[in-house]
């Protein structure tokens, strides 16, 4: 397990390394803002954008665990939402649609993912995999399996 702040500055360098892919998806206008308590990852006048890191295979499950306060974000948003997924193999995305959202599995739950902080229990929605769309693809030179 790691700390909170571990996480969050990997989750930041993430941001600043799929800045240049997002731009040639998204447009030129998209800034990346680095404010941790910014409401948006990026943005521009007609986009705004969630990203959210995770360190493993985008194959390793089903679904993607997002919390729902941020899917709930969107619904307010005037601009087109997006939400983008970096996994170690690829770069992904699916804009926001309060229909399609509406039939997504939501739970109650609590995650133990680090050392150092107590997490409270908060909604999450899960995307099902197939419902991703894939802005890019990142070879996998060699993959570290567990004994087993």
């Amino acid at each position: 397990m790691t700390t909170y702040e571990e996480d969050k500055a990997w989750g930041k360098e993430q941001e600043k390394l799929m800045f240049r892919p997002l731009r040639r998806f998204f447009g030129k206008a998209l800034v990346h803002n680095d404010d941790f308590f910014a409401p948006w990852d990026f943005e521009d006048s007609q986009t705004a954008i969630e990203m959210k890191s995770r360190k493993h295979m985008s194959f390793d499950y089903g679904e993607v665990m997002i919390k729902s306060l941020k899917v709930e974000r969107c619904e307010l948003e005037a601009r087109d939402c997006f939400l983008v997924f970096k996994f170690i193999d690829r770069l992904c995305y699916i804009e926001y649609n309060k229909e399609q959202f509406a039939h997504y599995r939501k739970r109650l739950m609590t995650i133990k993912s680090r050392v150092d902080k107590v997490e409270k229990p908060e909604w999450r929605t899960f995307i099902p995999l197939a419902h991703l769309k894939t802005l890019e693809t990142f070879p996998i030179e060699c993959l570290i399996l567990d004994d087993i």
